[in-house]
Parts: C-alpha cells; structure tokens; sequence
C-alpha cells in the first residue's frame, strides 16, 4: 500500500466583504422617455 502524508486541516478564514448602499437619482432599467437623442436609427426598444 501507498502511505501517503496529509496535511494538518487549516482553519478556514472567511474573505473580508464591505457592503455599501447605492442610491440611483434616475432608473436606468427603464425606458429614456423621451430623453435620448433623436438621431438614432432603428426601433425604439
């Protein structure tokens, strides 16, 4: 048989995360309204 050698378990250390709040002066998920350029081609969406 082989023997092989393991390490010593290491105790797991979870990442740093910073969580931040974000506020929108405007909703970009919707339509512009009337706000884009009006020289574009095509459809609107």
């Amino acid at each position: 048989m082989d023997n092989k050698k393991f390490k010593s378990a290491e105790q797991y250390v979870a990442p740093s995360i910073e969580v931040i709040e974000i506020e929108l002066t405007q909703n970009i998920l919707q339509s512009s309204g009337g706000n884009a350029p009006g020289d574009f081609g095509g459809e609107d969406w």
